[in-house]
């Protein structure tokens, strides 16, 4: 059973470290704002087992769109993949920045995830780009309406 909970940052670096910086170091696996009051980091596990992860973060999209969140670090261990643990921490993800009163989440999606948030009504709002030592991404956003 899968079950979706808030914990600290330190809970999902073991996930980010073996999905997202793969041979890196887990100094690696910190990204700035972890440790801000207003940062949210969700869990996925599957029983008792953590397999996947996402972090919010305040940040806003533009001068004019003060209020929203930046998605970071979704990741689903490898062997969980294609089961609907992402979907449900991105549906989890949603609720939160709704509760937050925020009407609008972005990301840097890499490449080959970009079909998958497509799926669920995220939009492509970038020409593609390179993020050092993690590869090409592209920009993406979603509005929630209220």
């Amino acid at each position: 059973m899968l079950r979706i909970d808030s914990v600290e940052a330190s809970e999902i670096l073991d996930i980010r470290l073996a999905v997202l910086r793969k041979g890196m170091r887990i100094e690696d696996c910190h990204f700035e704002g972890d440790n801000d009051s207003s940062t949210c980091h969700l869990v996925a596990k599957d029983h008792t087992k953590a397999v996947g992860c996402c972090s919010l973060m305040k940040k806003d999209w533009s001068e004019n769109e003060n209020l929203s969140y930046q998605l970071r670090g979704m990741a689903v261990l490898e062997p969980h993949q294609g089961r609907g643990v992402g979907a449900e921490l991105l549906k989890a993800a949603e609720s939160v920045v709704r509760d937050k009163n925020a009407e609008l989440i972005w990301f840097n999606a890499r490449i080959g995830a970009v079909n998958f948030y497509q799926k669920f009504g995220y939009e492509i709002v970038s020409d593609e780009f390179e993020i050092s030592g993690v590869g090409p991404h592209v920009k993406m956003l979603k509005r929630l309406l209220q």
